[in-house]
């Protein structure tokens, strides 16, 4: 929520994160989805001061800190989307509904209310999904590393993990395979949440072999 506009290089698709909690700098790759949602935040208007948020922080906020502290509203909108779709997905495979029904269903303007009526057709049909929690999204993309195949180096990399042991192995790393360990991640993500077709689940990697190939 810190993250500010003059750390990121939409040339190297990177953030240069420059004092993590381990006390020490880290660069984290942007893959193009991230990078998409920059870019189009940046050409957000501030609300208050009617410019772009240009060298600032890329999530203004109206309190001391300058940027946001935590956004719960946001955050439980995003759960509450996330339960929908989960929800629907479910029903949807309980009675055979169409992709229109349920792109209509996933689209819903009133949240709220698309939500209670899926918990109660859910219900009815005895499906269980159980709470709804708030994951720690950093691990999520660790899980999805090493469901993909990534070692765990490379995950340890990705989310700057501090290991004194490791250390010397990490910082022989570029951010190549990083980015690729993290694009074949993400890739499977949005396959896994119908975002994706499954067979566009493809690693960088093997893509730019193809192209030198052909």
């Amino acid at each position: 929520m810190a993250m500010r506009w003059d750390q990121v290089s939409f040339e190297r698709g990177e953030w240069r994160i420059p004092v993590t909690k381990s006390g020490k700098p880290h660069v984290v790759p942007v893959l193009p989805d991230a990078l998409n949602i920059l870019r189009r935040r940046k050409k957000t208007v501030d609300g208050e001061r009617k410019k772009i948020v240009d060298g600032e922080y890329v999530f203004p906020g109206t309190g001391e800190a300058g940027h946001l502290i935590e956004p719960k509203k946001g955050w439980r909108r995003i759960l509450a989307r996330a339960e929908l779709y989960q929800l629907v997905d479910w029903i949807a495979q309980a009675q055979g509904w169409t992709k229109d029904q349920i792109s209509v269903a996933k689209g819903a303007a009133d949240l709220r209310k698309a939500v209670r009526e899926a918990r109660s057709a859910a219900k009815a049909l005895k499906i269980d999904p159980g709470p709804a929690r708030i994951h720690d999204l950093r691990r999520t993309l660790g899980s999805w590393q090493a469901a993909t195949g990534a070692s765990l180096l490379m995950i340890g990399r990705t989310l700057a993990h501090k290991n004194v042991s490791t250390t010397a192995i990490y910082a022989r790393l570029n951010l190549d395979p990083v980015r690729e360990s993290m694009q074949k991640a993400t890739t499977a993500m949005l396959s896994a949440g119908g975002l994706l077709p499954a067979g566009d689940v493809v690693s960088l990697q093997a893509a730019k072999s193809a192209k030198a190939r052909g």
